[in-house]
């Protein structure tokens, strides 16, 4: 049992050890690609009040996240 009880310690310090490695790669990278690759959404004739609504909210994040333009 003792070779049992090591791999499953090997894997609990692995299942640890490989997230906190890839936090430390540093900078909001998901952030960083959404402002890469982010084009302005616009509203089409005939969209609903929803899909309006959502349009907005798309484009007031990529103004908030990637021109520091945040409602205040």
């Amino acid at each position: 049992m003792p070779s049992t009880r090591r791999s499953g310690w090997r894997r609990l310090l692995a299942a640890i050890a490989i997230p906190i490695g890839l936090h430390g790669c540093g900078g909001n990278t998901a952030v960083h690609d959404f402002c890469l690759i982010y084009e302005p959404i616009y509203a089409a004739d005939g969209d609903t009040p929803q899909t309006l609504k959502q349009v907005d909210e798309m484009n007031g994040k990529y103004e908030c996240l990637c021109r520091d333009d945040c409602p205040k």
